[in-house]
């Protein structure tokens, strides 16, 4: 018997996201059970299948009937240039043509986050989509409501530090805030709060610049002497190489490799990709924890 597309669909999710196949096969009943989504499928004037939902009487497309394909052209045009390493946020998954417009567009360094609220859309697109076509060469991260969607949060804020917030671009998809607001307005006051806390950091760094340029210089040169520095002395080797290792969109896609260089060179793990890191086999030689008062204690 023939694999059918939501075996390789699975097989390419688990080589970008270990472990996310056992989640999906453990709670996809349970899942599908409690949203109790009415998810139909109709052909496009084009041919394509497209999917609605019937909700409280209402029929809610989730591509266009007219041409699918068509609205996401207009849309990706409209954002003006993208930037390389530029984090892009899709809110849905009902109309995949919306990631097929980036892939076009967008440099390979664009990195992406896919957020699907409701895990039946989800689980039809994991029928019906060809998901290694899909996403390409590219780093993108998935998020799915039921599965991994407590990672939300961090993997927003991940792709938003230091100075991607100006180079930020998103899209919540037709019919999404009629099908799940609650979740709509979380995934845009992430995105809201993160946007507010960088350009009052870079208000604030601003107005103190000289004071941090001053303070900076005068005291680095205590930092090899400091107490958390001087118990690394002999501790880490010297003679093979090292990779600090912090939690972000390409961590799932090197994780791999990490998994290779163990026992060849010297791993750091920062704070959030201990996790992953553990479950897919590769235990750190050294672990940096984010501590109180913005401390940092490194663990070897």
């Amino acid at each position: 018997m023939s694999e059918n597309q939501k075996d390789r669909n699975l097989k390419e999710l688990e080589k970008r996201f270990p472990g996310i196949t056992q989640q999906i096969e453990k709670k996809y009943e349970d899942l599908l059970k409690k949203e109790e989504l009415c998810i139909k499928e109709e052909l496009a004037f084009t041919g394509e299948k497209i999917l609605l939902v019937e909700k409280n009487g209402r029929t809610l497309y989730l591509a266009g009937r007219r041409s699918p394909a068509a609205h996401p052209i207009n849309q990706v045009s409209v954002l003006g240039q993208i930037i390389p390493n530029a984090p892009i946020f899709i809110l849905g998954m009902g109309n995949l043509h919306y990631l097929e417009e980036l892939n076009k567009v967008a440099d390979e360094s664009v990195q992406i986050l896919i957020y699907e609220p409701n895990f039946s859309v989800f689980y039809r697109q994991l029928q019906l989509a060809d998901f290694k076509k899909m996403f390409g060469n590219r780093t993108v991260v998935l998020i799915v409501e039921g599965i991994n969607e407590k990672g939300l949060e961090r993997m927003i804020s991940t792709m938003l530090q230091g100075d991607r917030v100006p180079l930020m671009k998103y899209f919540v998809l037709p019919n999404y805030v009629e099908l799940c607001l609650e979740q709509v307005e979380k995934f845009l006051n992430l995105l809201k709060e993160n946007a507010k806390s960088y350009y009052v950091s870079l208000g604030t760094k601003m107005f103190f610049r000289n004071n941090l340029a001053d303070n900076f210089y005068s005291n680095v040169r205590y930092v090899r002497t400091g107490y958390k520095a001087f118990q690394l002395f002999g501790v880490i080797p010297t003679d093979i190489p090292a990779f600090i290792v912090s939690a972000g969109p390409s961590l799932n896609k090197n994780i791999k490799e990490l998994k290779r260089a163990k026992n060849k060179s010297f791993i750091i793990a920062v704070d959030t990709a201990i996790k992953p890191l553990v479950q897919a086999g590769v235990m750190p030689d050294m672990l940096v924890l984010k501590c109180q008062m913005n401390s940092w204690s490194a663990m070897v």
